[in-house]
């Protein structure tokens, strides 16, 4: 081969045309090379999908704030399906469109839903249930294939409501969008911390098994303007079927308002590999049950409670003297109360109201 180190300057016209084409053969050679020894040649083909545990592509999008309540910060940077695989970002067939209110409610922001199939994976093995109310979604948006920053409402993009760590295949149903912006509307800026979950990475946060974050129909909320008291006022006033308070957030679902259509259809049969099961139309599945007892020690009262699934429950303490009236409202998780109170009632996340008197010192 000629010493490329000299001067090509020097070299005739048919001599560098020669040298031309044997590099760009030596190079083509090792190219090839190169390629059968990790068994792909660039034939102009589509790749075929990642397999179940195989690496995934780099993650797209912001991983929610760490540490922040509701936000499920373990942060794995790609879709979690509940056992570290994730599904192929396969060619799936869109069947309809979900369309969401929009910035300016034309209901134009559309984006495609897909059928479940078994290769979703186990992260969409939703828990068997009697009723109908919890049944799995029949059809889902495939989240990396969506843009984030859509505006499904005025004041919501897509990625505040589903993110693809939570499960590259999410559901966040039309009406739960409308009613968010309503509330919106009246109270200023509100922080989703927690929208749609899969069953897998459900179960990575400890969410409760049949978790309404599962159905699209449930959200967790706070409020730099508004009181989370106010908050959950308001989601009763726009027909919230279950508010929960919690010591920083409030939860909101509307478990018994109809189904949409675009994420709900006929249930089907279960293969083997799991996925949507048979629902037996039964009466409306019981909302949570709480249970709470109020306790003294050292003059200090406390409140224990059962029932609440996503964390420590909104306490807000109240103490009356002898004739009735008001000493003083406080929000915590225990309560010392004045010298002057005779009795103490204390609300416990929006479900349960315990009293007792202030035993004689």
């Amino acid at each position: 081969m000629p010493n490329l180190s000299g001067d090509l300057g020097t070299a005739s016209g048919d001599q560098i045309m020669k040298l031309t084409f044997s590099v760009a053969m030596v190079m083509a050679s090792a190219g090839l090379l190169a390629a059968c020894a990790v068994g792909v040649v660039d034939d102009g083909s589509e790749p075929e999908p990642l397999e179940p545990g195989s690496e995934p592509p780099e993650p797209t999008g912001d991983p929610p704030a760490e540490g922040e309540e509701g936000a499920e910060a373990d942060d794995p940077s790609v879709p979690d399906q509940g056992d570290g695989t994730t599904p192929p970002s396969a060619s799936y067939t869109s069947v309809m469109e979900v369309c969401y209110p929009g910035p300016d409610w034309s209901y134009t922001a559309c984006l495609p839903v897909y059928n479940w199939e078994p290769g979703f994976g186990p992260g969409y093995d939703y828990p068997a249930h009697s009723s109908p109310d919890y049944a799995p979604p029949s059809r889902y948006v495939d989240l990396t294939q969506a843009d984030s920053s859509l505006q499904v409402a005025a004041n919501f993009s897509l990625g505040e409501l589903m993110q693809p760590w939570k499960g590259q295949f999410g559901v966040f149903q039309i009406h739960l969008v409308e009613k968010l912006q309503q509330i919106r509307d009246l109270t200023g800026p509100l922080q989703v911390n927690s929208g749609y979950r899969n069953v897998g990475h459900n179960q990575i946060v400890g969410g409760a098994t049949f978790s309404r974050h599962l159905y699209g129909d449930a959200v967790d909320l706070k409020s730099l303007v508004v009181s989370l008291n106010e908050l959950a006022q308001l989601c009763h006033t726009y027909g919230a079927d279950y508010v929960g308070m919690y010591s920083t957030h409030v939860h909101c679902d509307w478990r018994y308002t109809p189904k949409d259509p675009a994420f709900y259809g006929p249930v089907q049969m279960a293969d083997s590999q799991g996925g949507p099961k048979v629902a037996v139309v039964e009466p409306l599945a019981a909302l949570p049950r709480h249970d709470g007892e109020l306790t003294h020690q050292d003059g200090v009262f406390f409140a224990d409670a059962t029932g609440f699934e996503e964390g420590e429950p909104y306490r807000r303490w109240t103490a009356r003297d002898e004739e009735g009236r008001v000493l003083e409202h406080v929000v915590s998780s225990s309560y010392e109360p004045p010298a002057a109170a005779a009795t103490v009632t204390v609300e416990v996340g929006g479900q349960l109201t315990l009293s007792a008197a202030v035993p004689a010192i």
